[in-house]
């Protein structure tokens, strides 16, 4: 069962205080619809699963390390290009809604800025994740 609207206010608001501010390490997809993202917040290294299954779509910290997924695809690779090394700014939930937005900003090979957000829509069957970029266009 995917979680509620409230459930993931619940799990944000935990999580926000731990993964804000940290440094997105790494990524790794072992399948189309899980995502872990690696982010260091000071000496603490944490695991976030973002799961898009349209059984059980769902947001939290896993409590050991994953197993390394399969080689990259595509939309991992594009991840991997723009938020590698990039800060995690804000992580917030949109209003009274089961989409959750991470937002960093990652440096281009010439050092400018570009805000990008991580959107995870937790809609069950419907469930995505988008990146979009400060104009919100995919």
């Amino acid at each position: 069962m995917s979680l509620s609207t409230a459930e993931i206010a619940a799990v944000v608001q935990d999580l926000k205080p731990r993964l804000e501010g940290g440094r997105i390490e790494r990524m790794d997809q072992s399948d189309p619809h899980r995502l872990v993202l690696y982010v260091r917040n000071g000496p603490a290294l944490y695991w976030l699963l973002i799961c898009t299954d349209p059984r059980f779509s769902r947001l939290h910290l896993l409590t050991r390390r994953p197993e390394r997924g399969k080689p990259a695809g595509g939309f991992c690779s594009v991840l991997r290009q723009h938020l590698t090394t990039a800060p995690l700014e804000v992580l917030r939930q949109g209003p009274e809604d089961r989409v959750v937005v991470l937002e960093s900003v990652f440096r281009d090979r010439l050092m400018r800025p570009h805000p990008v957000k991580l959107v995870a829509e937790l809609f069950g069957p419907r469930s995505n994740m988008l990146l979009v970029d400060e104009s919100d266009r995919i």
